[in-house]
């Protein structure tokens, strides 16, 4: 039999005096082996300058990431163009220094403002066709539009939309075309002025480019031989139509002038009588010349004249 000392400890007691021994056996971790030691160290050696390698390139990330933000910044911010970003709404989002300064307006000014605010009542219908187009498409499209300033002024710009990243919101180009439409309307003006003073003395005029294979005719020359005027560029029935006014030897003489001056050859003076297309006859009167630059035919232009009545005055 065991005496009261022998007698077993509490079950409590055994469980906390067990815990203790562990955790004092867990505080004291076997010696590792030289050779383990040895790869440990290695290990964390190898994991440093994996650390440090990953450190610099995150360096030289941070500095591409910069010069590309800069050279964005050129791109976007110091183009030649207006750029503008706009949702679907019409709502201005961004806009670049140059549409704030084609707009005049302050570029936190243009933020959440309607572009068509800036459109010119008499153009809004344009700039609706040009949208639903886009839109019907999804494809670049632009349109000539007059855009309004802050002090209320005017000019001329060629608006050019594009799809954008995200798919909810649209690339808008501006290029002020202000100068280019003065030049168009004085042209306008002076082919006008041509027209009626070749019409008036009965003079039409022709090109032909040997590089590109085209040529072009004056309304005169169309009804010079009563024909109906047509493109400025002859379609080969009208061409075909314009050759049956003439004799087939004068027909000849015509194409072989023509070839010579496409040749680099003298200018060419030459008379014919013809029938008109209604059964007129007439006499006209062709001119021809090649223009030269490096000593190789650019061009060949003519002039064709009616000179009926003077040929009439001559044998009266």
């Amino acid at each position: 039999m065991r005496t009261p000392d022998e007698q077993p400890e509490p079950t409590a007691r055994l469980r906390w005096r067990a815990e203790e021994l562990a955790r004092s056996r867990a505080a004291v971790p076997d010696p590792l082996p030289p050779l383990d030691i040895h790869h440990a160290l290695h290990e964390l050696k190898i994991h440093q300058i994996e650390l440090e390698v990953q450190n610099e390139e995150l360096r030289r990330s941070q500095k591409e990431l910069e010069a590309a933000r800069v050279h964005y910044f050129d791109l976007y911010d110091i183009a030649p163009v207006g750029y503008l970003v706009v949702s679907r709404e019409g709502l201005i989002q961004e806009a670049n220094l140059r549409a704030s300064e084609l707009l005049e307006t302050p570029r936190a000014a243009l933020v959440q403002q309607p572009i068509t605010r800036f459109i010119l009542g008499a153009d809004q219908e344009t700039y609706y066709q040009h949208r639903k187009q886009f839109i019907r498409t999804g494809k670049r499209h632009g349109c000539d539009l007059r855009l309004l300033r802050r002090d209320g002024t005017t000019f001329w710009a060629h608006l050019e939309s594009a799809s954008g990243q995200p798919a909810q919101v649209d690339r808008v180009l501006l290029s002020e075309i202000t100068e280019r439409k003065r030049v168009e309307a004085a042209l306008a003006r002076s082919k006008a002025t041509l027209r009626g003073t070749q019409q008036l003395a009965r003079i039409g005029s022709w090109e032909w480019d040997p590089q590109s294979r085209t040529g072009s005719w004056s309304e005169e020359v169309y009804r010079l031989h009563e024909l109906r005027p047509g493109a400025a560029a002859p379609s080969p029935d009208a061409l075909a139509r314009c050759l049956e006014c003439y004799l087939a030897e004068d027909s000849a003489a015509l194409e072989a002038a023509f070839r010579s001056c496409l040749a680099g050859a003298a200018p060419c003076d030459l008379t014919f009588r013809i029938t008109t297309a209604k059964g007129r006859r007439v006499w006209l009167r062709h001119l021809a010349e090649a223009v030269l630059e490096g000593g190789k035919v650019v061009l060949v232009t003519g002039y064709v004249m009616e000179i009926s009545d003077r040929r009439g005055k001559e044998r009266g």
